[in-house]
């Protein structure tokens, strides 16, 4: 690792993961994954996909960032895709949301979620 790669680890990796990865992948997701079809309740068809669906559409009545709004509506539109027609991550998915549930419901997640009702991007 050289000197200008130090600073990327601990407190000040903010910059460098900004400049380096998420905007460079944030173009990319908006260019490649916008091109993808909306998925919606018709044309998807496991009842979690709909589940999905409903998490992506609560979510968006509340996130109000518009520099951020085509990456994230990307993501989860690619998400929910994937889910629908590939078993490989549809099954991996599954597990990982049943983990997270086991999580929330033994009280181990630290949520910082009460913070939202004082970001400016959520409504």
């Amino acid at each position: 690792m050289n000197d200008d790669e130090k600073h990327t680890f601990g407190r000040h990796w903010y910059q460098y993961i900004t400049e380096k990865v998420n905007n460079p992948l944030v173009f990319f997701m908006s260019s490649v994954f916008d091109k993808l079809p909306e998925p919606t309740r018709e044309n998807t068809r496991w009842s979690n996909s709909h589940r999905l669906i409903e998490v992506r559409d609560g979510f968006f009545q509340h996130e109000n960032n518009p520099k951020r709004f085509k990456a994230l509506r990307a993501i989860f539109n690619y998400v929910i895709i994937k889910y629908d027609y590939d078993p490989y991550y549809h099954e991996r998915l599954d597990w990982v949301i049943e983990k997270i549930i086991t999580i929330v419901n033994a009280g181990e997640w630290v949520s910082h979620a009460y913070r939202l009702k004082n970001d400016q991007w959520w409504k």
